[in-house]
């Protein structure tokens, strides 16, 4: 016989106190004497009451459901899954519920996502805008709700963005090659609507123009969706009759794809690889891959930090701000690999594209390499 689930109204009778008391104490708000908090608990011990936080919305005297809600791409990548883990310990911690999705950058799952957490009442959104704008439906369907973005720009007014230094970091990737030797650097980058991907194919192309480098089309392989496509550009690169003598990844995704593609043409120990975004293979396969890492602990409490101060200001207050986290360099074996050749003159010209006396570009030319969105 199954066992009927306890209330509060239960719990008030056991404990003595009103159904009223027990919300207070349910929902940790502030005037209820400790005596009463250590009886309602131990009602609730003793009982099995579970909070439901659906009905607490309606319960508690501010209105909120204790919940946030998180949309990232894809909950089994190793950045999305180490982030997801650091933002529900830090809500868990501040008596927050935490409801995950991911998107598989599908605009129709994104809206039902995001339908279902607007059913549910969720205080807050984190969201990763992993799906073309134009193809969205984020601005008609949480425009009232309190909302934090990361790994890209806001697309509701007012909202607050948490992002890695991506421009920095695919900068200081180029600055690494270049010290060992590197010239002929080739870039593979994510699908180029994120502004995340913008930004780090910009960093790229601006580290390269500051060496005196124009980076060919062979050269900037950009908007690369999938493991699959990464290994395909990998290939069109290291089978050609001048291969690069070094590879920087956009994604951890895109890095796997193309360390595939190395390892199978035994090329591992030939050809430097630098990827964006950490991941637990990086560490385990021969070279180690250097990576650039994001710091998803600090991108949680910044993430979290924001978010919990929107839901305690006046809407009115919000003007929207973008805070960027420093990135770092992490050396592995990979990354340092100097390239076997240096028989080829640093000034003459290279597969890469024309290698040109260091200038600074034209105004046209920032404009067209220039992320939209970037600040000025």
């Amino acid at each position: 016989m199954n066992r009927r689930k306890a209330t509060m109204r239960d719990v008030a009778m056991l404990a003595g106190v009103s159904v009223k008391t027990v919300s207070r104490v349910v929902n940790d708000e502030p005037n209820v004497s400790e005596t009463v908090r250590t009886q309602v608990a131990s009602a609730i011990d003793r009982l099995g009451f579970e909070k439901n936080l659906m009905a607490s919305s309606v319960r508690r005297s501010d209105g909120r459901t204790q919940s946030i809600g998180l949309l990232v791409p894809d909950i089994s990548n190793p950045h999305w899954g180490r982030l997801t883990r650091e933002i529900t310990d830090l809500l868990q911690q501040r008596r927050y519920a935490l409801l995950t999705g991911s998107n598989d950058r599908d605009a129709e799952i994104e809206e039902g996502l995001l339908r279902a957490f607007t059913a549910r009442q969720v205080d807050g959104l984190i969201i990763v805008p992993s799906v073309s704008e134009t193809a969205s439906r984020q601005r008609q369907l949480i425009a009232d709700i309190p909302t934090v973005y990361t790994d890209g720009l806001p697309r509701t007014g007012g909202s607050d963005a948490v992002i890695s230094d991506n421009e920095g970091g695919t900068r200081q990737a180029v600055e690494h090659l270049w010290k060992i030797g590197h010239v002929d650097i080739a870039y593979i980058g994510d699908e180029q609507f994120m502004s995340s991907a913008q930004e780090r194919s910009y960093g790229f192309r601006e580290a390269m123009l500051e060496h005196g480098v124009i980076p060919g089309r062979d050269r900037f392989i950009l908007d690369i969706a999938n493991q699959q496509s990464a290994r395909e550009a990998a290939a069109s690169l290291l089978k050609s009759d001048a291969p690069p003598t070094a590879i920087i990844c956009g994604n951890n995704t895109t890095m796997l794809g193309v360390l595939h593609e190395v390892h199978a043409r035994g090329k591992q120990d030939s050809v430097a690889l630098i990827g964006f975004d950490d991941h637990d293979m990086a560490s385990v396969v021969r070279p180690g891959i250097t990576v650039i890492a994001q710091d998803e602990v600090a991108l949680a409490q910044t993430i979290v930090d924001r978010l919990l101060r929107r839901l305690d200001e006046p809407a009115s207050s919000h003007q929207g701000e973008t805070v960027r986290v420093p990135v770092s360099l992490i050396s592995r074996g990979s990354g340092e690999i100097t390239p076997r050749s240096q028989a080829r003159p640093r000034d003459a010209p290279i597969s890469s594209g024309r290698r040109l006396p260091p200038r600074v570009a034209t105004l046209d030319e920032e404009a067209a390499l220039k992320p939209s969105g970037a600040n000025d």
